[in-house]
């Protein structure tokens, strides 16, 4: 391969993926995906638009949630993107990109220090969160209406986590906390027009409480 052509999925599967097939996933280039406590967990690449740069995006799926296209989760060919639950890895708090100079030899040695923080802190956020006491798992409507909780870094909108947990609690046969979740969405969409489509989606698991 010539130097000034470096590529990501090649410095991925060099440099990163040993890391993660010892810890049970499969996959290759820049995205490698396991099942664990019922999710799937998603490890991406991905490379700045512009060169020099890169990301890695961690994405977990309830697997007894359908993603919001209506399939059922596939891990071997869902993108992290896809995900509810969604982060970068990243050293301290925040948003983390690795630089690097155009060869294959700086790429390599950014992946391997992205690699280091999987590591130390990503590895134990996606071991942490498919753990059967996770929040993901015993979050209670009070409790999340409080905002009393965190997931680890991992998150989207209110709204929609909301509704995660509704369809997670409804497929374990928790009727009252599928309602009470679903209230809480439906609360903060309010009266408008807005997220009509996601108001009878919603609404469905009032009927079982």
């Amino acid at each position: 391969m010539s130097d000034d052509k470096p590529s990501l999925a090649t410095a991925m599967r060099t440099e990163f993926a040993p890391t993660l097939r010892r810890d049970g996933f499969s996959g290759s280039g820049q995205r490698y995906w396991r099942v664990l406590g019922g999710q799937c967990q998603i490890v991406e690449a991905q490379g700045s638009r512009y060169g020099g740069k890169f990301a890695i995006n961690m994405g977990v799926q309830p697997m007894s949630v359908p993603l919001r296209s209506g399939d059922a989760p596939d891990p071997k060919h869902m993108k992290e993107m896809n995900c509810m639950f969604r982060r970068r890895l990243a050293a301290q708090e925040g948003d983390q990109w690795w630089d690097y100079e155009l060869s294959q030899a700086s790429l390599d040695k950014a992946v391997r220090q992205a690699c280091a923080v999987y590591e130390l802190i990503g590895k134990a956020q996606l071991d942490s969160i498919a753990e059967p006491g996770s929040p993901i798992n015993t979050l209670t409507p009070e409790a999340f209406a409080a905002r009393g909780y965190h997931f680890y870094g991992f998150g989207n909108t209110g709204i929609l986590i909301a509704l995660t947990l509704a369809q997670m609690r409804k497929a374990a046969g928790n009727n009252k906390e599928a309602a009470g979740f679903a209230r809480l969405a439906l609360e903060e969409i309010g009266d408008g027009a807005a997220g009509s489509g996601l108001k009878a989606e919603l609404s469905e698991f009032l009927k079982y409480d």
